[in-house]
């Protein structure tokens, strides 16, 4: 297919990269700044654009909106072709593209991108959705060119998913983050902690992650938590989000009780 991409960000790198790489041809890569553009552009062989209205698109097939989701609406506003348009966005409703064309879609890959960290889709679930069967169908195809993980969501439920990869991804990204900085802080090495890190994220596949908790909430072991928390007295984030999550984790496990706050 000819396609069209209108962003530079990482879901653009890694999706026009990706169908490029599967024998599409990329014709356009729009995005406001023009230098971005351009260096997507250089890289799957299209041509750079920073305007949206007026554009002509030329043979594009399918438009992809790869932009943040805090920028569909401007480019919703902008953009009237005969040509079938879909966004990428997890959180943000196929109805926003309503008046942009008469084939409207979403193309969600369900993951955390990186612009120069070239994704491996074949593992990579999409979610689709389409106004018609046939652009549904088109998109479905298009997806399974990349991934084996071709689902139907509406968009309605596609919020629920995007909702939920929040808490297991970006959420948990930054505990990493405030338990990297504590061992830095108190003179450990912040690297130390990558196997067990890793170790959490592969062991769950395929596997009830409720069945593989453990720590001292798990166990209710009301003495290792006071200690913990006494040792988090000078860092009230950490403490605060280490008695959330700890008492939540007690009354899953019914561990219930005492209160945290009571110790």
């Amino acid at each position: 297919m000819k396609i069209s991409i209108i962003g530079a960000g990482n879901t653009a790198w890694n999706l026009s990269r990706a169908l490029y790489n599967a024998h599409h041809q990329i014709e356009w890569i729009s995005n406001r700044t023009l230098e971005n553009a351009k260096e997507l552009a250089g890289v799957v062989g299209a041509k750079a654009s920073s305007t949206i209205e007026g554009q002509d698109w030329g043979n594009t097939e399918l438009i992809l909106i790869c932009t943040r989701d805090d920028g569909y609406q401007q480019v919703a506003n902008q953009l009237r072709t005969t040509i079938p348009v879909a966004h990428t966005s997890g959180s943000v409703s196929m109805e926003i593209l309503k008046g942009c064309s008469s084939h409207i879609g979403v193309f969600y890959p369900l993951q955390s991108m990186l612009k120069y960290r070239l994704t491996d889709f074949s593992m990579v679930p999409f979610c689709i959705e389409a106004n018609t069967g046939d652009f549904q169908d088109l998109l479905s195809n298009l997806a399974r060119q990349l991934s084996d993980k071709v689902y139907s969501i509406n968009s309605e439920e596609r919020k629920k998913l995007h909702l939920s990869a929040i808490f297991s991804s970006n959420f948990s990204n930054f505990l990493y983050i405030l338990s990297k900085d504590f061992l830095v802080k108190n003179g450990l090495p912040a690297h130390i902690l990558d196997p067990l890190i890793l170790e959490t994220s592969v062991r769950i596949e395929n596997r009830d992650p409720s069945l593989l908790q453990t720590g001292p909430a798990k166990r209710g072991d009301y003495s290792i938590i006071r200690k913990h928390l006494d040792m988090l007295d000078d860092n009230p984030i950490m403490r605060d989000v280490y008695k959330l999550m700890s008492q939540r984790i007690l009354e899953y496990y019914n561990h219930n009780s005492i209160e945290i706050e009571k110790l």
